[in-house]
């Protein structure tokens, strides 16, 4: 396993990779995930599973998600694992910086490009009508783990 440290003007964080999903669970309180996993990874904690498509990259999946924290029963102290590219890094970091004014949450990025670009700096941006990441923010990860087995999905 490889790590790297992250220094950045909003929040220091790491990067680990070569690590495997199944040994980072017991670790998190719930999980935000790309529906194209559900039935292909075993999760056994509290799963939103959203389809990562441009159309859900809105306000009210946003709130969709946050209801989720709240019937999971998440609190200022619980920690949210995203699994999924970017659509599921927007709508994750920008739930997580909102619920009870920001909740800890790590990243699983599954796409090459997630692992390679969008995992770092933890912004976020969401569409609003028909205008393209109108709404976002900046919440950085408190932790990024790279599963390199995700590469051959």
């Amino acid at each position: 396993m490889y790590e790297l440290d992250i220094v950045s003007s909003t929040e220091n964080y790491k990067v680990s990779i070569g690590v495997e999903l199944g040994t980072l669970l017991n670790e998190f309180d719930a999980v935000v995930a790309d529906k194209f996993f559900e039935g292909k990874i075993s999760l056994n904690l509290p799963v939103r599973w959203v389809e990562s498509r441009e159309s859900n990259k809105n306000l009210t999946e946003v709130e969709a998600i946050c209801a989720f924290f709240q019937s999971a029963g998440l609190n200022r102290n619980s920690r949210i694992l995203a699994i999924g590219g970017g659509i599921i890094q927007d709508l994750t970091t920008l739930a997580a910086s909102i619920y009870m004014r920001g909740i800890k949450w790590s990243y699983l990025p599954t796409t090459l490009t997630g692992m390679m670009d969008s995992c770092l700096g933890g912004k976020s941006s969401i569409n609003v009508g028909k205008t393209k990441n109108l709404v976002g923010n900046i919440y950085p990860p408190n932790h990024i783990y790279i599963d390199t087995n995700f590469v051959h999905s």
